[in-house]
């Protein structure tokens, strides 16, 4: 077997716990000087972020790019007939995961989708809204875009009595009462301790 010699660097932006529009900008300043500098033979981009931040600014630039776990729609970051941008887009197994957690708790009708303000939740709750009609016997009763952590711990309580199941698709960039950045384990602890509804998130391919 023949081994390539490949270099390569790994940046993280790390965009679910760095949320802020600051951090993003430093972050992509940071991705765009390697790059720039570097000059590498292709560059590999995950997630949204890394499109809205990174990859926009290389359109039709010599440079290859290749992206990963995408939800929104590349039209929306000028990919579409792009020469040197392609990928594959991230896809929700949103109905599948419904009957899953309808064979494990069969009274479930109505369903409340929580999102934080990320760019992906954008495509994600698009996809989950065409799926819809599959799930003939589910309720979707409210489509919620959350900023804080106060405005998601009041939401989920609200919920106790209006909801059978939530689904969290996201929860990373909450912020605290003084605008910092709330880990989503954090969140999950709460969630776990205050809320006795089922809940669950769409898994991908």
């Amino acid at each position: 077997m023949k081994y390539l010699e490949i270099e390569y660097k790994i940046f993280q932006m790390d965009g679910k716990r760095k949320t802020s529009e600051k951090a993003k900008q430093i972050a992509s300043r940071q991705a765009r000087e390697i790059i720039d500098t570097w000059k590498p033979d292709l560059v590999y981009a995950n997630d949204d972020n890394a499109q809205v931040y990174v990859v926009k600014h290389y359109v039709n630039e010599n440079i290859p790019f290749v992206f990963s776990g995408v939800n929104t729609n590349p039209i929306k970051y000028g990919f579409l007939g792009s020469k040197n941008v392609t990928g594959i887009m991230e896809q929700e197994h949103f109905t599948e995961t419904v009957q899953l957690l309808k064979q494990i708790v069969p009274h479930v009708r109505k369903i409340t989708a929580i999102f934080d303000d990320g760019p992906t939740w954008e495509g994600v709750g698009g996809r989950m809204l065409s799926k819809l009609p599959q799930l003939s016997d589910i309720q979707v009763t409210g489509w919620d875009v959350i900023k804080t952590f106060e405005d998601y711990k009041t939401r989920i309580k609200d919920l106790q009595t209006q909801a059978d199941a939530i689904s969290l698709s996201g929860i990373f960039t909450y912020k605290d009462k003084k605008g910092q950045n709330v880990p989503y384990t954090e969140v999950l602890r709460w969630t776990d301790k205050n809320s006795n509804l089922p809940d669950f998130s769409g898994t991908n391919k």
